[in-house]
């Protein structure tokens, strides 16, 4: 049963780092880079942290058969 908070909080993870890249996209046509930088990073890892909990999903899912 944990599988499913795990990939459902590693969906979640990974529809905030698409979200980020859009914000960072805006932020680096204003012309403010740094900031526009930082946001790119906190999505990648958002995008890190998607993928490991979807990892424990896969794990949990495999070892509760």
């Amino acid at each position: 049963m944990r599988h499913i908070a795990y990939e459902t909080i590693g969906i979640l993870l990974l529809v905030a780092a698409v979200a980020f890249f859009y914000f960072s996209v805006g932020l680096l046509s204003d012309g403010d880079h740094f900031a526009g930088l930082l946001v790119v990073f906190v999505g990648f890892s958002l995008i890190r942290a998607g993928l490991e909990m979807t990892k424990l999903s896969i794990i949990e899912r495999r070892d509760s058969d």
